[in-house]
This record gives structure tokens, C-alpha cells and sequence, in this order.
């Protein structure tokens, strides 16, 4: 199997990992960001699924 991009895959993979994480982190340790939720969740939440829609686009095999 031939992805597309396997650089943007990485990429989208990796800042989908460091969102989650932040996420676990902002919602289970508070340090550094308001107790509850907030906007930072939030964001945090809305760039998961969006970095792995990415990561789904440039992981398609590569016509050829």
C-alpha cells in the first residue's frame, strides 16, 4: 500500500496524539488552564477528529 503523504500523516497523527493528550491532561490534571471546561477543551476536542480526518485523507493509497 502506497499512501498519498505519509509526511501529513505523521504530522496529523502526531498532533492528534498531543491533543488528546492535552486534553486528558487539561480535563483530569487543571495545571496551568481554568478548572471545568473551557475554551481550551474545547478546541482541544474539536482538533482531535480533525486531525484524524486528516490523517484518514493522506493515508488513501495513492492511485497510480
Amino acid at each position: 500500500m502506497d499512501p498519498r503523504h505519509p509526511n501529513i500523516t505523521f504530522a496529523a497523527n502526531t498532533g492528534a496524539l498531543l491533543a488528546f493528550i492535552g486534553l486528558l491532561f487539561s480535563a483530569f490534571l487543571p495545571i496551568g488552564t481554568p478548572k471545568g471546561w473551557a475554551l481550551v477543551e474545547t478546541i482541544l476536542v474539536i482538533l482531535v477528529p480533525l486531525f484524524l480526518a486528516i490523517s484518514w485523507w493522506a493515508r488513501r493509497e495513492h492511485s497510480i
